[in-house]
């Protein structure tokens, strides 16, 4: 009996532990690369990255405009960034070209950034040395444009920040796009005789017209704009339009409030193809967004806590969507599934929708095309994942109807309820006035979206026909029947409903 006993024991035990916890992802590694200084944060960086290299490049650690074209020539040679200041080489420079066993040192900046005297104590280490400059930040990124080539495009940012830049530094040295700075308003005469006569497959804008303007734009060949309300947006969208690019294994998070350690950063991100997020004195929705839709394994943090401060580093690794434990229901009998239902022969009259633009959404959404259309952009927003995409579904399809200034990085719906809030949306939670094209919401988080089609049965309110991103558990069916005003072991009842007044 006893043996009996303890039989049963184990067994209940094996389908608790199987059945009733889903097992947490490990919490993302976190690896500071900081020094006491800017320079000592690049040679920690440098450290992380390189066992010896034949090349280097040296920029100046404060002036960013010339050094910001540094990562595509860094990239090309294989070779660290090494932050200098402008008369002498720091002594960081010194012990990393020997350790590095450093034979030939690109230099960026003319003179008045990065001084002769330093040529001179390089050539005294029987290193040479080759300078890229020019008479303004613009020329300097031409002449590192000139050795990089421009056969696989050019990217355009503006001469006066550095922050787009610094987004987009890594991919642009894997791809070997230069880096260009312009002005605003007009194109030097550098930049038209680099591209004249060229076979430029495409440029990369970074940045709404108010920070470079379609008359600089239109100069331009085969021209792709990434744009964003501030900084962070930018950062992310930057990110997004070369995700098919980047291994998102590793993260290297840096400061938004200074261009050195992300300089420094840029080519050790470059060397295994990963992106570079950045990140202010709190992390930005969007920022949080991205990461918590990321499974990554190390997180890389550029510069010490004076910039990137413990706490935020924490929240972004601990506190991540998918790491925490999500219990799961014990085991109970299943119900019946809720059998897809073919289309409505006869559509709903849509008079009775709240708004044009709950009206426009239902229309879209009785679509088959539209639906998919919807399904796989959302998709491509979650970076290529199929799973956890309700909220990028029904903002892009109420894009797609009317609301165009919804942002693309919405993502979790706290996110989505406030954005509709702040837009005067109504929230409501009465299920007689649930119209076609209203945004339903579930209970616990919430933990899903969808947008109500139609009762199907109107003296009912216990199911309807809605659509959403889950559409391989209904068949492939987009558009499909779901439990609305009670729960099943599976999917939540509803909490409340939103549209536009």
């Amino acid at each position: 009996m006893r043996k009996k006993l303890i039989s049963l024991l184990s067994v209940f035990m094996f389908v608790f532990i199987f059945f009733g916890v889903k097992a947490s992802a490990a919490s993302p590694e976190s690896i500071r690369l900081g020094g006491q200084d800017r320079y000592g944060t690049c040679s920690q960086i440098v450290n992380q990255g390189w066992k010896n290299s034949n090349y280097a490049v040296i920029v100046n650690g404060y002036n960013f405009p010339d050094a910001l074209s540094a990562s595509t020539l860094a990239k090309k040679y294989n070779a660290p960034i090494l932050l200098n200041g402008s008369d002498k080489l720091e002594n960081t420079t010194i012990e990393q070209i020997k350790r590095l066993n450093v034979k030939q040192v690109f230099i960026v900046g003319g003179t008045g950034v990065i001084s002769n005297e330093v040529d001179d104590e390089l050539h005294g280490m029987n290193i040479s040395t080759e300078r890229f400059s020019g008479l303004n930040r613009t020329e300097t990124s031409v002449s590192v444009a000139n050795q990089i080539g421009t056969s696989n495009g050019i990217i355009l940012t503006t001469d006066s920040d550095y922050t787009d830049a610094l987004s987009i530094a890594s991919i642009a040295a894997k791809l070997q796009m230069p880096i260009i700075l312009v002005p605003k308003d007009s194109v030097p005469d550098s930049v038209s005789q680099l591209v004249e006569n060229k076979n430029i497959p495409v440029t990369y804008v970074l940045g709404g017209q108010d920070i470079i303007s379609d008359a600089v734009s239109s100069k331009f060949p085969n021209v792709k704009r990434i744009s964003g309300s501030d900084k962070y947006e930018r950062n992310i969208n930057i990110i997004n339009a070369f995700s098919d690019k980047f291994d998102f294994s590793s993260i290297c998070l840096a400061y938004s409030e200074d261009f050195a350690d992300a300089l420094s950063g840029s080519a050790f991100a470059a060397l295994n193809s990963n992106p570079i997020v950045l990140v202010g004195s709190s992390t930005a929705p969007v920022t949080q967004c991205f990461i918590e839709n990321k499974s990554f394994s190390k997180l890389y943090v550029f510069g010490g806590e004076a910039g990137i401060t413990g706490d935020i580093v924490a929240t972004l690794t601990n506190d991540k969507t998918g790491d925490k434990p999500q219990p799961s229901p014990e085991p109970q009998p299943q119900p019946a599934p809720v059998d897809p239902s073919p289309e409505p022969t006869t559509p709903t009259d849509t008079s009775a929708s709240h708004s044009e633009l709950q009206k426009n959404l239902y229309n879209y959404l009785s679509d088959e095309d539209h639906r998919q259309s919807v399904l796989n952009r959302a998709i491509e927003l979650h970076g290529g994942d199929t799973s956890n995409n309700c909220v990028y579904f029904q903002s892009e399809a109420l894009r797609r109807s009317g609301l165009t200034d919804l942002p693309e990085w919405v993502c979790n719906t706290v996110q989505f309820t406030s954005q509709l809030l702040q837009r005067g949306w109504t929230k409501c939670e009465d299920l007689a006035k649930l119209r076609p094209g209203d945004i339903c919401f579930t209970t616990n988080g919430p933990s899903h979206t969808y947008t109500f089609m139609k009762w199907c049965d109107p003296k009912s309110y216990d199911y309807a026909y809605i659509c959403d991103n889950q559409s391989n558990e209904y068949g492939g069916n987009v558009y499909h029947k779901r439990n609305v005003d009670f729960a099943t072991v599976l999917k939540d009842a509803i909490a409340y409903f939103m549209y536009e007044n």
